[in-house]
């Protein structure tokens, strides 16, 4: 049986794990130990959403609090949006981006998600459109 639930310090290790899939999947660098930090500091302020299926940890969307430089005004984002490949369906994207919702309407927060992949947009904008997010832009990444 699937369930989504909030992360706790105990899981840690599979939110390490996760993060670090998410960065070598989309070909990030990353450091151990600023993977540690950020999701050691987000949990001060936002939660971790988990994905299980029986006692398997298969997916996350770590929330994080941002706050316009501009404006002051503080936003929910994520710094971890992941889910196993084998495990990446319709309802398991569509379960952590609802868990999202409700927490950023619990406080009230506007939330901002960017789901990150290699592949098509079409996907990821079919499910923000179905889950009511307005899309606002598109992110580029240059190398050179």
């Amino acid at each position: 049986m699937i369930c989504i639930r909030e992360a706790t310090i105990d899981d840690l290790p599979e939110m390490i794990r996760m993060t670090k899939a998410m960065r070598e999947e989309l070909r990030r660098p990353y450091k151990e130990s600023h993977i540690v930090s950020t999701i050691l500091e987000s949990l001060k302020l936002a939660p971790c959403f988990l994905l299980q299926k029986d006692a398997n940890i298969y997916g996350m969307a770590g929330l994080l609090l941002y706050f316009d430089g501009f404006t002051g005004q503080a936003t929910l984002t994520e710094y971890g949006f992941y889910i196993d490949p084998s495990q990446r369906d319709y309802s398991a994207f569509s379960g952590l981006v609802e868990q999202c919702k409700k927490y950023a309407k619990k406080v009230n927060m506007p939330l901002n998600l960017t789901l990150q992949s290699n592949s098509s947009n079409d996907f990821k904008i079919k499910l923000f459109k179905r889950k009511g997010f307005v899309i606002d832009g598109i992110a580029g990444r240059y190398n050179g």
